[in-house]
């Protein structure tokens, strides 16, 4: 059989949510107060979410948990990224690391047999032990070599073989772009 499955974001808000204006000091900032993941991808402007934050972090979980609970046993867990660069500001406690394993700990805790993949375009060692899966390059346009801003299947080739040791060690890699 087939898993029914579903590519989620659950550590961005969208910013017209009451959940977004209940709760402020769940969105990841700078030290000068901006907001430091912001995206206008999807239907408008979203922010991350600050994965130092417990009940932040709670929130997260709880869609991942209820998503399982309906039956979901395949999690494609995308903009995770950004969270391994250090946009926190609620706790100086716990480095990016810490809290982005923390996060993945909890995401397997609620949802343990379900099949996880981290969306990440990296070697993030977060997920390590957690994610059965890691996707290991960036997005890519169509075009094979026809752009300049490294999104070309051709730019991400490279990316996917500097990354092929890991395969079934450990994660199931994610090329994406094949």
């Amino acid at each position: 059989g087939t898993l029914p499955g579903l590519w989620v974001i659950p550590t961005w808000i969208k910013k017209e949510l009451p959940v977004f204006k209940n709760n402020p000091d769940w969105i990841a900032r700078y030290p000068n107060g901006e907001y430091a993941v912001t995206s206008n991808w999807i239907d408008g402007e979203s922010h991350g979410i600050d994965i130092t934050n417990p009940k932040a972090v709670d929130f997260a979980v709880s869609t991942v948990k209820s998503l399982y609970e309906k039956g979901i046993r395949y999690f494609k867990i995308d903009f995770n990224v950004f969270y391994v660069n250090g946009h926190t500001s609620y706790s100086s406690k716990l480095t990016s690391l810490q809290a982005y394993r923390r996060l993945f700990s909890a995401y397997r805790a609620v949802a343990p047999k379900a099949y996880i993949n981290a969306s990440t375009a990296s070697l993030n060692r977060g997920v390590i032990g957690y994610a059965d899966s890691c996707r290991i390059a960036a997005d890519v346009d169509r075009d094979w070599k026809t752009r300049g801003d490294n999104i070309t299947i051709y730019q991400q080739m490279p990316s996917c073989a500097i990354k092929a040791f890991a395969n079934g060690v450990l994660f199931y890699n994610d090329p994406d772009v094949l």
